[in-house]
């Protein structure tokens, strides 16, 4: 019998709106929020502290602090940087030396992102979706595996399917990181528009918004994944140190195999998660976007279904 026409909707609802309401509250998703806004904050200090040091070395140079030429200056020295770390990453994902065609890619990328859009946010934002995993797994490690661990589930079988439960846990967990994500980029925004009002404020707040979408694209699949990593151990400490070690271990070991053993092969391993589709979400192009935002819909699926059917196997 398919396990998803097993799902009551009042009670996923209700399951969901608790599960929401209670990470809300919880030490888990209060220390997930301070954390998250911690990680953005600070790297949004970080991307303005070079233009804090060359405006300071202008004032005592006696030279006039234009915010327009420093940001300028800087956008132009980190255009190539960035290229250069896209190329590396699209060449991470094919596994193969880029074709120029790729490279002009490459450099059109990093243009849009720095200079057609809002270059402090476009940094702030990248950097905080690849951390995001590790942040996640902080307030979502912990879905049904206490439950499990002290057979608490036993008292709603009666009256929900395993199906209803954990689904509506993982999706009201997803509410909660996307309301997450809307408040602590939000903060981020109003924080880079006070202290370096050089961009229109559509621009920012058109720019923010478009963000935030795609972060909660990325945040999906790495919800679906703590939920399943839940559904599989019986322990909250196993999962937590289980859903880290899986997002830390599977970025990092293609690398590491292609410095031991010089293979291109471990590229492969990179496609157990959705990264290569992280990077695709910041694309100039649409249709990558689009591209991308399907395939991590797709990997949360996948994961949500392969820990559906691991937790309807349980002994609850």
């Amino acid at each position: 019998m398919n396990p998803l026409a097993q799902v009551d909707a009042r009670r996923f609802r209700l399951l969901s709106w608790s599960m929401f309401t209670g990470t809300l509250r919880s030490g888990p998703g209060i220390l997930c929020l301070i954390l998250t806004l911690l990680v953005g904050l600070g790297t949004a200090a970080v991307v303005l502290e070079p233009m804090d040091m060359m405006l300071a070395a202008n004032e005592r140079d006696h030279l006039p602090a234009d915010q327009a030429g420093v940001m300028k200056t800087l956008v132009q020295v980190s255009t190539p940087m960035v290229s250069w770390l896209v190329a590396g990453h699209m060449n991470e994902t094919a596994g193969q030396k880029l074709s120029p065609a790729q490279q002009a890619d490459a450099d059109q990328w990093a243009h849009y992102l720095l200079q057609d859009r809002p270059a402090p946010l476009s940094a702030v934002y990248m950097i905080l979706c690849f951390s995001l995993p590790f942040l996640i797994a902080l307030g979502a490690f912990d879905q049904v595996s206490s439950d499990i661990h002290a057979q608490r589930l036993r008292f709603l079988l009666p009256r929900a399917q395993r199906a209803t439960i954990f689904l509506g846990r993982a999706v009201g967990m997803m509410l909660f990181m996307a309301l997450l994500l809307a408040v602590v980029m939000a903060i981020i925004a109003i924080y880079l528009a006070s202290n370096l009002p050089l961009y229109p404020l559509g621009s920012v707040v058109g720019w923010t918004v478009r963000c935030y979408l795609m972060l909660v694209a990325a945040a999906i699949p790495a919800v679906a994944l703590c939920s399943l990593i839940s559904a599989s151990v019986g322990s909250a400490f196993a999962s937590l140190a289980l859903c880290n070690a899986v997002f830390c271990v599977v970025p990092l070991a293609p690398l590491v195999i292609r410095l031991a053993s010089g293979t291109t092969w471990s590229s492969i391993i990179t496609w157990l998660l959705p990264l290569p589709f992280q990077l695709q979400l910041f694309h100039f192009s649409l249709w990558h976007v689009a591209g991308a935002i399907v395939g991590c819909l797709a990997y949360a699926a996948g994961y949500l279904l392969v820990g559906l059917w691991i937790f309807g196997r349980r002994d609850l």
